[in-house]
């Protein structure tokens, strides 16, 4: 199957975060950077050069781009359409594909989970405020016969801690911007999957 080659000049951009993905890349020749934007921030996430594969996440599993690629240097890449990832995908085992999928979700996560680390003292006491919020939850919901009544009054002292943390923060001038902008804000993602739970 002869591929189509495209050419980028040094600076131009292969693809946006956010973009659709219908082809995945593979580098010829040159350089090519990915990068993913944090709250205004341009993170340089790794450099590929001749004969590694980039952008295939979002063909597999239908996302959008997680990052943005950039040619570092003049580069060509060959393009890798979604059909060939289809074709190739169909034809492998079921539970081959499940785990790829599972594969995929994870790096998602893992993704998201970065975004959102904390950048500020106030993030640092709302991720407290949420980790003591969701073991209070996890006890409630499941018999957990080794919390004995000590470990629960040194939570119950842990949410004071965070209230009186809270406090303390609103008079504190952090040089980082917080990205979490109230107490249960996590920029879309419930409180257990900051911290990887899941019911």
């Amino acid at each position: 199957m002869k591929l189509e080659k495209r050419s980028y000049e040094k600076g131009k951009p292969v693809f946006q975060q956010g973009d659709h993905g219908d082809c995945a890349f593979l580098v010829e020749s040159g350089e090519v950077g990915i990068y993913k934007n944090v709250d205004g921030e341009q993170l340089h996430l790794g450099s590929l050069k001749s004969g590694e594969i980039f952008g295939e996440m979002a063909v597999i599993d239908g996302g959008d781009r997680m990052a943005s690629a950039v040619a570092i240097e003049d580069c060509v890449l060959a393009v890798l359409p979604k059909s060939v990832f289809d074709a190739k995908l169909a034809g492998s085992d079921p539970f081959v594909r499940a785990i790829l999928t599972i594969f995929m979700n994870n790096i998602r996560n893992a993704h998201k989970a970065y975004i959102r680390k904390p950048r500020s003292v106030p993030d640092y006491i709302r991720l407290l405020d949420l980790f003591t919020a969701n073991m209070r939850e996890y006890i409630n919901l499941i018999e957990v016969s080794e919390f004995t009544t000590e470990m629960a009054e040194a939570l119950a002292r842990m949410e004071k801690a965070g209230k009186d943390l809270s406090q303390m923060a609103l008079l504190h001038q952090d040089r980082r911007q917080s990205v979490m902008r109230h107490q249960t804000d996590t920029q879309g993602l419930p409180g257990p999957e900051v911290f990887g739970l899941k019911g």
